[in-house]
């Protein structure tokens, strides 16, 4: 990415307020180590998948992110 990497670009995100909430997952085609997945968390990820995922596994997870987040949004009403 041209201005920021992935982590600054997470940080940013959750840094502004229209964008706070809106789930990230981080996905990628470099080998994860193990010890990146506590520093995606960290940064503000809610999912780092271990192994690549189908794109219906993909979809499976963007929607329990989002049921969460709605779940959340409706209890703070």
């Amino acid at each position: 990415m041209p201005k920021l990497d992935g982590w600054a670009a997470i940080r940013e995100l959750r840094s502004r307020a229209a964008t706070a909430t809106i789930p990230v997952v981080v996905l990628t085609g470099h080998d994860f180590k193990a010890y990146l997945k506590p520093a995606a968390i960290a940064a503000g990820a809610v999912l780092l998948p271990d192994e690549a995922l189908l794109p219906e596994q993909l979809a499976h997870e963007v929607s329990a992110r989002l049921a969460v987040r709605r779940a959340r949004t409706a209890r703070a009403l």
